[in-house]
């Protein structure tokens, strides 16, 4: 082994060899920061797609008129779509027409999908996730808008709300 002049100068494979022990404390504090900013810049939930099926058009005459009033389904998954001119409303069974909305008649908008959220309401009523709504806006709405439609969709009785992004 050779000697050195300059004792600042020699590796730490040196040290390690020589039986003195490594220091790991700054390898741990560089990991003690990279943990926690991982797991800041990670998505946990995105919702990208809605599955919704149309509407069929077609009422079946051969079941009674009670079970025509409330249908037995799993679930609700009531979902509001909104874009920049349009306020659409969907659930399992299907779509509702689309509601058309400028800046100025926005509150007309809120107050006919306050009420067709108050009819779907009542008629899934037995449903298990009959309180819980999904608001999917694209990325160029308002904020006011979506707080209109949020005060809408608790006015109509729903309490669970859940905003996505929709593309």
């Amino acid at each position: 082994m050779f000697l050195r002049k300059n004792h600042l100068l020699s590796s730490g494979a040196d040290h390690w060899a020589a039986g003195m022990p490594v220091d790991l404390k700054p390898m741990l504090n560089v990991i003690v920061v990279l943990i926690p900013m991982l797991l800041l810049s990670a998505e946990f939930a995105k919702k990208s797609i809605i599955e919704t099926t149309p509407f069929s058009g077609e009422s079946n005459t051969n079941t009674p008129s009670s079970e025509q009033a409330r249908p037995k389904i799993a679930n609700l998954n009531a979902t509001v779509l909104v874009s920049d001119t349009t306020v659409t409303l969907a659930n399992r069974n299907g779509i509702l027409p689309s509601i058309y909305f400028t800046p100025k008649n926005i509150q007309n908008a809120i107050d006919t999908l306050k009420q067709r959220l108050t009819q779907l309401k009542q008629r899934f009523a037995d449903a298990p996730d009959n309180n819980e709504v999904t608001i999917a806006a694209t990325g160029r709405i308002k904020y006011e808008t979506i707080v209109h439609i949020m005060d809408a969709v608790r006015e109509a009785g729903f309490v669970s709300i859940a905003i996505a992004k929709w593309h």
